[in-house]
Order: structure tokens, then C-alpha cells, then sequence
């Protein structure tokens, strides 16, 4: 017989970011910019069901990542908007000790950034800016993998009580001396 209940869990934060619009009328073209926000990080349930000589883990895990952003130029201002990777991963398994690692899954993400660097002022002179700056791209490669260690509390609680046991033994030996 299966006991438990599915226990939900979340770690993210949230990412805002704008997003560029326009609109055309007949006499004008307007630009919009809208603020948007994503979460970034994990989330999901877990369940711990006791069988018969084993334990059943059921659950799902969802992921995300900024992988990269995209760059837009809208008069005159820079709005970067970040491209999220994202993965979900089903949990359905058998183990016999509670006391288990579970390796879920994972995902790579492979990004791409440019930096515009330059000495202030000077980088902005007509035809000269050009030898006060340069644009430095970096690559960046993340890998999220899902782990999950499982614990027994019952077998945490037994412990704490046994190192208390042994605390007050010790106490009356010392006294007894």
C-alpha cells in the first residue's frame, strides 16, 4: 500500500525584462516598449510513496536557464531580452533505501554575449571612437544536471534521539566518578 503526499518545491527568481513593439497608423509609427517576466530556476512536486519491501518516488521537475540575449536598438537605447532555455523531467522510480541519490537529468546550454568596452568619451568621437573601443564576444557554456538525496526523517529523528541517550549516559558516568 502506497503512503505519502506529493510535496511541491521552487527555486527561481524572476527575470524582467522590455520588449519592443511598434505600431503604423496612416500618418505616424509609434514604438512600444512592454515590460515582460520569466521564471528562471526549478520547480516542481515530489512524492515518496512506502511499498512493501521498497519505496516508489513519483514526481515531475521543470528547469530553466538564460541561455543568451537578443539586442535591440530602439532610438538611440539598447534593450537586451534574454532567450530562456528550458527543460521538464518526468520522475517515476523504485528504490529500495530511502537513503538514495537520484540522478533525474540535465541540459546544456551553449550562449553567446557581446560587451561593448572603450574609454568613456572618447569612444563616442566621429571617425577616432573607433581606436578608443572594442566589442569582446564570450562564450558561455552552463550544464544543469538534477540530483535529487533522498533522507529518511524517521531515521534522522532515531539518530538525534540515540546521540541524546548517549549525552545523558555520559553525563551520569561522570557524575558517578
Amino acid at each position: 500500500m502506497l503512503t505519502g503526499t506529493p510535496i511541491p518545491f521552487r527555486n527561481y527568481q524572476l527575470v524582467r525584462y522590455f520588449t519592443v513593439g511598434s505600431e503604423t497608423t496612416e500618418t505616424s509609427e509609434t514604438t512600444t516598449l512592454d515590460v515582460k517576466e520569466d521564471e528562471v530556476g526549478f520547480k516542481g512536486s515530489l512524492g515518496v510513496f512506502k511499498q512493501k519491501n521498497s519505496y516508489y518516488v513519483e514526481g515531475f521537475i521543470d528547469l530553466s536557464a538564460v541561455s543568451s540575449f537578443v539586442e535591440t536598438t530602439v532610438e538611440g537605447g539598447v534593450f537586451k531580452a534574454p532567450l530562456i532555455d528550458g527543460k521538464s523531467f518526468k520522475i517515476n522510480t523504485e528504490l529500495n533505501d530511502i537513503d538514495s541519490i537520484i540522478v533525474v537529468g540535465g541540459f546544456k546550454v551553449k550562449g553567446l554575449d557581446d560587451k561593448d568596452l572603450g574609454v568613456p568619451f572618447l569612444q563616442r568621437i566621429p571617425l577616432f571612437g573607433y581606436l578608443f573601443k572594442e566589442k569582446q564576444n564570450y562564450k558561455q557554456n552552463s550544464e544543469f544536471i538534477v540530483v535529487i538525496k533522498l533522507k529518511s526523517a524517521h531515521k534522522e529523528r532515531k539518530k538525534a534521539q540515540l546521540k541524546e541517550i548517549y549525552k545523558k549516559i555520559k553525563l551520569l558516568k561522570n557524575k558517578k566518578r
